[in-house]
């Protein structure tokens, strides 16, 4: 009987642990982060990393004033990458700052001209202000000496082992093996040493901007071919790979075949050399250094207030002021802080994240045609450009409507998202569109509940102690990474998660309430038409009674619920 009891004991773990890795290969069935990114890349979907979150600064500096307003030759052109700082998090800015210029870099205009007064009304000076795009992270740089080996290896892995990289900012290469001088701001915008971020390494083309080209504060744009070029890709782990491409550059492929077939005796063609072209991209080339400049932080932890960012450093300033004191004193007298509240700021997906978009992802192949296409890909737009907490939509004729939700700096959920975000989805998305679909960008409603629940508990259990681990259970039900817009509530689900809690017998009551008002989101739903209960004076808020249908509580696409103060909000009671 022993043998027989360790026989079954064997046979039933072989058969579950088999049963678990072939669910691992499936999509609907995974539940492994690794083997989620694998059928992910499989599927063809590029899985994100973290993203930070963005938010508008504004900037001032103080210059001398002369007869005709401000000194313009010590107006100043911060390069991009200053600091803000401020509740431990770090910003730094995306564009170049150009005091000079009422014009931001993609043609917004975001300056303002203040005269400073003494108390004789003499003008001191001028404070000029620029209103610009912060995102979050930190630069920090990555370099390594490329061997014979290295150039000779096609395909070659570099893996920046943080687990929290937000965006590879540039990718050079400079001749020599000795390389100590860390490369300048021009050396990284140097179109001869830069490798270009691709899709994939087949993709031969990138959009940038023509050199030396431009109409006021805008550049033209231009395809350009490019044989230095890289992939990008985030691991299970949260490190990101970078992959380089894999032929020989300056080959020529038909007198390379010529070549073979004189050096050939037997007349036979020597395909790895007629074939070592640059189609997926050239390798990296010997005695040289490779310099990867990436940025690093961001997260949910990255979503905070207004006026937060108050510290701020590491200005790379271009001035040209003929004193040299003054062009210190201008420097020194910069100032801000953010307006608006930072938002955007996301972790590394979940297996479940994952999961949907992958599989929304797979039958566009790059074209959005679905409304679940279009959701698909706007979770794809990269975190610098900001990252909105949930997506849903639905089609109005031809219009593709978007609705977005946010995360504030509390990590509750927000209706109003930054602009920001949602005008860069929109441009995001414009490429990917069908010709006469038309793409709009609204917020979605947040929808605040409450419960009162009455449990039957076992008289042998702790009283406190049920209603504790039953309340632990009813929060962790409602945390809102579990939720999407459009999600019901099913209190069938909720009853029986109660019910799995120790000395819980049964559920003999639950109350549903749609709180708004206060503190709390304004929407109220359709359901909630019962009693009105007040929860403060004046206009505080006040919760609704939910007369449920079917035993549930629907949601609409354009709304996702919320237990927004759970230690409040829910109340267990127990006889």
């Amino acid at each position: 009987m022993a043998l027989i009891d360790l026989l079954a004991y064997v046979s039933d773990l072989l058969s579950y642990y088999t049963d678990k890795r072939f669910n691992e290969l499936f999509l609907d069935g995974v539940s492994e982060t690794s083997s989620a990114y694998r059928i992910a890349k499989t599927l063809g979907y590029k899985v994100p990393g973290v993203r930070g979150s963005s938010t508008l600064v504004n900037v001032t500096i103080r210059v001398p004033a002369i007869s005709t307003g401000p000194d313009k030759e010590y107006l100043p052109i911060f390069r991009p990458g200053v600091r803000f700082e401020g509740a431990g998090q770090i910003f730094e800015s995306a564009n170049q700052i150009d005091f000079s210029n009422d014009f931001s870099e993609v043609g917004v205009t975001n300056r303002t001209v203040n005269p400073v007064f003494d108390s004789s009304q003499n003008i001191l000076g001028y404070d000029i202000t620029k209103r610009e795009f912060v995102v979050a992270g930190t630069t920090t740089f990555f370099s390594r000496r490329l061997t014979d080996v290295d150039a000779e290896t096609p395909f070659l892995e570099i893996l920046l082992t943080e687990t929290n990289v937000l965006e590879i900012l540039d990718v050079i290469v400079v001749p020599g093996s000795n390389v100590t001088k860390p490369p300048t701001y021009t050396d990284y915008k140097d179109f001869e040493k830069k490798y270009h971020e691709v899709d994939h390494l087949s993709q031969s083309e990138i959009f940038t901007e023509e050199t030396g080209v431009s109409l006021g504060s805008f550049s033209f744009g231009k395809w350009v071919n490019v044989n230095k070029r890289f992939t990008k890709e985030f691991m299970s782990d949260g490190s990101c790979k970078l992959t380089f491409g894999g032929g020989t550059p300056n080959v020529d492929a038909y007198a390379e075949y010529l070549n073979s077939l004189a050096l050939s005796n037997s007349g036979e063609i020597s395909y790895e050399r007629v074939l070592n072209n640059t189609s997926l991209g050239e390798k990296l080339p010997s005695d040289s250094t490779l310099f990867v400049k990436y940025r690093i932080g961001g997260g949910e932890s990255s979503n905070i207030g207004s006026n937060v960012l108050a510290g701020i450093s590491n200005i790379n300033a271009l001035i040209n002021g003929t004193d040299s004191n003054q062009n210190d004193k201008t420097l020194a007298s910069t100032r801000g802080t953010n307006i608006i509240p930072a938002q955007g700021g996301m972790s590394i997906p979940t297996v479940q994240e994952i999961r949907h978009a992958a599989s929304g992802n797979f039958a566009s192949q790059e074209r959005c045609v679905t409304i679940s296409d279009y959701i698909s890909r706007a979770k794809q737009m990269p975190g610098k450009f900001g990252a909105p907490f949930r997506v849903n939509g639905r089609v109005n004729d031809n219009k593709i409507q978007l609705y977005i939700i946010s995360k504030d700096s509390n990590g509750n959920l927000s209706e109003q998202s930054s602009s920001l975000v949602k005008n860069n989805m929109a441009k995001y998305l414009s490429k990917y569109r069908m010709i006469n679909d038309f793409i709009e960008i609204n917020n979605a409603k947040v929808v605040n509940l409450s419960f009162e629940i009455d449990l039957l508990i076992d008289k042998s259990f702790n009283s406190n102690e049920v209603k504790v681990s039953a309340l632990q259970q009813v929060k962790n039900y409602f945390n809102v990474e579990n939720w999407e817009l459009g999600q019901h509530v099913y209190l069938a689900q909720l009853t029986d998660i109660i019910r799995e809690v120790p000395g819980v017998i049964n559920v003999s009551g639950l109350r549903g309430y749609n709180i708004d008002g206060g503190k709390y989101s304004s929407t109220l739903i359709s359901q909630a038409n019962g009693n009105v209960v007040l929860l403060g004076s004046g206009d505080g808020p006040r919760k609704t009674e939910i007369n449920f249908i079917d035993n549930a509580i629907y949601s609409t696409p354009l709304s996702i619920f919320e237990v927004k103060f759970p230690d409040s909000d829910i109340l267990i009671r127990t006889a």
